[in-house]
């Protein structure tokens, strides 16, 4: 876990990045939001190495569809019931440019995120991943990264 490091919002726009709190108003409410119940909070299967999906290309989102916003409703669900702190649809199998980050306390969604700015000041931590069950690595990584 890095909880130094930040994502710094730039675009809230579809090519950009979508946070969770963008979703609340559509019709199926998100993991903390007091309207409605989701349809079905599933917890997904993680796809652990050496499983293909991991190596694939992920497609670009043109549209936040019910569908997508279950898929990011599922991937909280399963990010939290394994303990982590980050999670991407390939990790449960769906080739799509979707990733939730926990941030402090709260999971955020991002939609076709794109690294456009990194700091130079940099940090080292052990990190886990949930397709890399019980491994942990020290990762140096920049301490502010921007995204858009």
């Amino acid at each position: 876990m890095v909880p130094e490091t930040y994502l710094t919002q730039r675009s809230e726009k579809i090519g950009g990045i979508s946070l969770i709190g963008k979703l609340e108003d559509s019709k199926s409410s998100l993991p903390g939001s007091s309207p409605g119940t989701p349809a079905k909070m599933a917890t997904l299967e993680i796809k652990k190495y050496p499983d293909p999906v991991l190596r694939k290309k992920c497609q670009k989102i043109k549209e936040i569809t019910p569908e997508i916003e279950q898929l990011i409703n599922e991937m909280i669900v399963t990010m939290k019931k394994h303990n982590g702190v980050g999670l991407s649809a390939p990790q449960v199998g769906e080739l799509k440019r979707i990733i939730i980050v926990l941030i402090e306390t709260s999971p955020q969604a991002f939609i076709n995120p794109k690294i456009i700015k990194k700091s130079k000041e940099t940090l080292i931590a052990e990190e886990g991943c949930l397709s890399f069950p019980n491994l942990f690595l020290k990762i140096k990584r920049a301490k502010e990264v921007e995204i858009e």
